[in-house]
């Protein structure tokens, strides 16, 4: 079990790459199909076991709890990505 399994739970780790990434492409211009896999290799590499785990449960904590503690300066355009017609 990698250490950010332990360390956030399978959900609590993906969300948290998922956050990484999002982080590292909003504002900027990348190859969305490479982003995509760099994601999957991230979640490769730390072990994710995504049995029982809904795609909204990462994403719904990677925008609402680890966005704003990643990268706070993102954080509202992300929201409006994500989340369109919420405050963010």
């Amino acid at each position: 079990m990698s250490e950010c399994v332990r360390r956030y739970g399978y959900t609590g780790c993906a969300a948290r790459l998922y956050a990484q990434v999002l982080c590292e492409i909003v504002g900027s211009s990348v190859d969305l199909h490479a982003t995509q896999q760099q994601l999957q290799q991230r979640f490769t590499e730390e072990q994710i076991n995504f049995k029982g785990i809904a795609v909204e449960q990462v994403e719904a904590a990677a925008v609402r709890y680890y966005v704003p503690q990643l990268c706070p300066a993102k954080k509202a355009a992300i929201w409006s990505l994500m989340l369109p017609g919420e405050a963010g």
